[in-house]
């Protein structure tokens, strides 16, 4: 029996690289497409298949999203976990910290698997703040382009605040922290 596919998207794109981490000396971008490259890697240790997926630097935030969307539901999926890290509202923030994972409102089965997440989380950094969940009601809220408009379960995952040296997880510890939680799947 073919294994189920779990579908990476890396956040942002080559052109707009997202956040900046002063403590990762990366972007938002660079620092997920590695996460993804290394969970890739890794496929003989999860129970699912991963395809990465990425934004194309097209004029439009909404032209790429409905690239990215026509090409995500080509996919047979069983999830779709866009990556991001969060941050600060100022640079010089260096305490905010904290996980996030946004989701389709309605969505109870995203919730009980960003639950998963969190565990997974807090089994490699017990002490990490779990700031909770948002809930998304339109494609023109935060990341909710995606999440509003794929057929299938699609859940944003925010790990960290980019400037806290505490709260940043390591591209291997993160890597880590995604396959456990896949593998709670």
């Amino acid at each position: 029996m073919e294994k189920e596919t779990v579908v990476l998207i890396v956040g942002h794109n080559s052109v707009s690289k997202g956040a900046y981490s002063n403590v990762l000396q990366q972007s938002e971008y660079d620092y997920n497409l590695e996460v993804a490259n290394q969970v890739l890697a890794k496929q003989d240790e999860l129970k699912y298949n991963i395809k990465v997926l990425f934004r194309k630097p097209n004029p439009s935030y909404t032209f790429q999203m409905k690239e990215l969307l026509t090409n995500l539901e080509k996919e047979k999926y069983k999830l779709a976990l866009e990556l991001h890290f969060n941050a600060p509202a100022r640079v010089d923030d260096t305490s905010t910290s904290g996980a996030l994972a946004l989701y389709y409102y309605k969505n109870e089965k995203a919730k009980e698997i960003i639950d998963k997440y969190f565990e997974a989380i807090k089994k490699y950094r017990p002490k990490h703040n779990i700031m909770g969940t948002i809930p998304i009601k339109t494609e023109k809220d935060r990341g909710g382009y995606g999440i509003c408009n794929s057929k299938g379960i699609y859940i944003l995952l925010e790990p960290f605040f980019a400037n806290n040296k505490e709260n940043v997880l390591s591209i291997d510890d993160y890597v880590k922290v995604l396959i456990t939680f896949i593998n709670s799947l």
